[in-house]
């Protein structure tokens, strides 16, 4: 019989990432169907003020049980496979017990915690937002146990049925804004998340059930079964990534000192500076990381560095041309992608002002999601913490210094500040602890990109004032001939990122010589 696809690596990989493409894919769509009801309003700055906190939590939440069940589970199983079911309640009974305790903590603190982001808000916004931020702290405890569910199914090989959930809160907070968002405005969000938290768990529990290890009946809490399973590595981790997920909330504090409409400028700008990094790097450290630790572990120095080269590579030819996109062409995407129904013209410059500061970090952001893989794999989970922590206060100290001259603006050129010491910070660390060559190697590549995508935008204007006859610079034309000209340029030059695109398409087209039938 033949292997489960997911079963291998690579096709998992495959598997994940095309999901993922379709998980963003309807994320985006979300934010689309955000603009044209809510636009830049300040309606919409509410639901990102009370939500903020709620939604890092259950995201912190998720990649606590990613990190501490799959290592423990595998652990138990590799031991005693019989103490499989036993592990699985334990966790989940507690993830779920400390959730409910967590949100009624929440609870009661929910008037000092929203009057923390609204210093002098009138009566109506502040009841508003509380109301928001309540419904939204409810969903605490659910999302503790699908963060057990998904990790306990990912164990399982079982990739599909997590992903498949994560649509599911998209498509309810889509449907009920669409059908009733006239009658409860902006409440429809965070209810059509509630009720989508409510579908994901009751679907991932389903389908959890089939291999009988969960058994909430016999459920009673052993601290000591549950400490003898904790890795001492487990706190580093989730601290790194618990604080990667404090941006918003650090920006949300300035709710009162931005234009109206910044907040959600903000959050329109960093869902589209984020989608190609999530959908490219993603896959990129998915495929690098299992071969980046194995040329670690063999201490075989020029394939590590071969991996990372090759990745830098691939990272730079991606992400120059769409940071020159964001950067000279952001106004023309941002009103394709959202002008229309509230979100106005004054909405989208709102955002193109915010997504061009955004831009000017993607690149060294992107070849940060290669190094903190890295940073992983050679064990320098430590150094990786130290610097999560220095680009955190380095976030939250430009945003008090640049909020007041620059307001929005401010907030966004503070985190491009912050993500680009994440790219020193790293390269410096590696660079003293590892051979590595990857310096040089991006020297040279992004000055050849950078000098490529400068020339390709200069030819566009050329081509645009001399043949084309003054036609718009920021026309969807214009984006498209700034595309063909770029990759055309690094086709003439032979440049090698071509051919590694080349050989990664090769290994998904059948040889049509050697055809087994």
């Amino acid at each position: 019989m033949s292997r489960k696809f997911t079963s291998t690596v690579a096709g998992a990989s495959i598997f994940i990432s095309a999901l993922m493409l379709i998980g963003r894919g309807f994320g985006f769509i979300r934010e689309i169907i955000y603009a044209g009801y809510f636009g830049t309003g300040g309606e919409f700055d509410l639901y990102l003020v009370g939500a903020v906190l709620p939604i890092t939590l259950n995201t912190i939440i998720y990649y606590l049980g990613q990190n501490y069940f799959m290592p423990g589970y595998s652990k138990v199983v590799a031991a005693n496979s019989s103490d499989a079911a036993k592990f699985s309640t334990q966790v989940f009974g507690i993830f779920i017990l400390g959730g409910i305790i967590l949100s009624l903590i929440l609870l009661l603190l929910s008037d000092l915690i929203v009057d923390l982001y609204l210093h002098s808000p009138s009566e109506e916004i502040s009841i508003a937002a509380k109301r928001i931020f309540r419904i939204f702290i409810l969903t605490i405890p659910l999302s503790a146990g699908i963060s057990i569910l998904s990790s306990y199914l990912q164990a399982k090989l079982e990739f599909k049925y997590p992903s498949v959930s994560n649509l599911f809160l998209n498509l309810s907070i889509i449907v009920l804004v669409f059908v009733v968002s006239g009658d409860i405005g902006i409440y429809a969000i965070p209810v059509g998340y509630a009720v989508g938290i409510l579908i994901q768990f009751s679907y991932l529990i389903y389908k959890a059930n089939k291999f009988g290890e969960f058994k909430l009946g016999k459920f009673r809490f052993e601290k000591s079964y549950i400490m003898s399973t904790i890795k001492s590595s487990l706190l580093i981790i989730v601290l790194i990534e618990s604080i990667g997920q404090l941006y918003a909330i650090a920006d949300r504090f300035f709710y009162d000192e931005v234009d109206a409409g910044g907040i959600a400028s903000l959050n329109y700008a960093q869902n589209l500076f984020l989608f190609p990094i999530a959908i490219f790097s993603f896959a990129l450290g998915t495929a690098i990381f299992p071969r980046i630790s194995g040329a670690y572990s063999r201490e075989a120095d020029h394939d590590m560095n071969q991996i990372l080269n090759e990745s830098i590579r691939i990272s730079i030819v991606i992400f120059v041309p769409i940071s020159f996109l964001f950067i000279f062409y952001g106004e023309t995407i941002v009103r394709l992608a959202f002008e229309r129904g509230n979100f106005t013209a004054t909405g989208t410059g709102m955002t193109f002002e915010v997504l061009r500061l955004y831009a000017v970090s993607m690149v060294l952001y992107s070849v940060y999601v290669i190094l903190n893989k890295t940073l992983y794999s050679v064990n320098l989970a430590k150094s990786l913490l130290t610097i999560t922590i220095i680009g955190m206060f380095l976030k939250i100290f430009f945003n008090i210094i640049l909020v007041e001259p620059y307001r929005q603006n401010g907030l966004a050129l503070s985190s491009s500040l912050s993500y680009i010491s994440y790219f020193i910070m790293s390269l410096f660390i590696l660079t003293r602890k590892i051979n590595l060559t990857a310096v040089s190697v991006f020297m040279s590549e992004i000055i050849i990109n950078l000098f490529n995508g400068l020339l390709s935008y200069l030819l566009v204007l050329l081509m645009n004032r001399i043949v084309l006859d003054g036609l718009s610079n920021g026309s969807l034309f214009s984006i498209s001939l700034f595309c063909i000209i770029y990759f055309l340029n690094l086709y003439i030059i032979n440049h090698s990122s071509i051919k590694i695109i080349n050989n990664l398409f090769s290994r998904f087209i059948p040889d049509t010589n050697n055809v087994n039938i």
